[in-house]
């Protein structure tokens, strides 16, 4: 299907051949991040938690988006990790009434973020990082306010995940 494509592409002359490999590249990462994505939130939408699932999804590309985190370089592996971190977050949210949202919960996310910055702060994009932070707090806020607990940990729960796939990226490249 791709090989059709790059061909008509480069007949019609929208791309030249040195392009096509990239674009072609471009064009598989693109069907590959949909389907993660589609299939994280339909695990949401079946375990009725579809909300709480799509701001994780944005909230947990923002953050991965912006900070140096573990890539794995097999699409089987990948899949597998976006399937077990949606699996995740619905057995934190399912059990989420047994929690009780508190300082220490607070303290948390400020440790964290803290955390995070400090890992991206020497990374180019360190300036989208800051302002990743900023909104996240932002949010934390608003929903500490609120008191909508199952956001509260969809937060932390990203959190968690880009720090932890971070420092794994960092032991695996010393």
């Amino acid at each position: 299907m791709y090989n059709k494509l790059q061909e008509l592409m480069i007949k019609n002359k929208i791309i030249n051949e040195e392009e096509a490999e990239v674009f072609i590249y471009g064009i598989e990462l693109f069907f590959l991040k949909l389907a993660h994505t589609l299939i994280v939130l339909l695990i949401g939408l079946m375990f009725n938690r579809f909300l709480e699932t799509f701001f994780f999804v944005i909230f947990y590309e923002m953050l991965k988006t912006n900070i140096n985190s573990y890539h794995s370089k097999s699409k089987i592996i990948c899949y597998l990790l976006s399937v077990l971190m949606a699996i995740g977050l619905i057995i934190l949210l399912r059990y989420s009434n047994y929690f009780t949202i508190n300082y220490l919960f607070d303290f948390l996310i400020i440790l964290f973020s803290a955390f995070y910055f400090i890992l991206t702060r020497k990374s180019n994009r360190s300036k989208n990082a800051i302002l990743v932070l900023i909104v996240m707090i932002l949010l934390y806020c608003f929903f500490r306010y609120q008191n909508y607990t199952s956001f509260i940990l969809v937060i932390l729960y990203g959190i968690s995940l880009s720090v932890g796939l971070s420092f794994i990226d960092y032991l695996i490249k010393r």
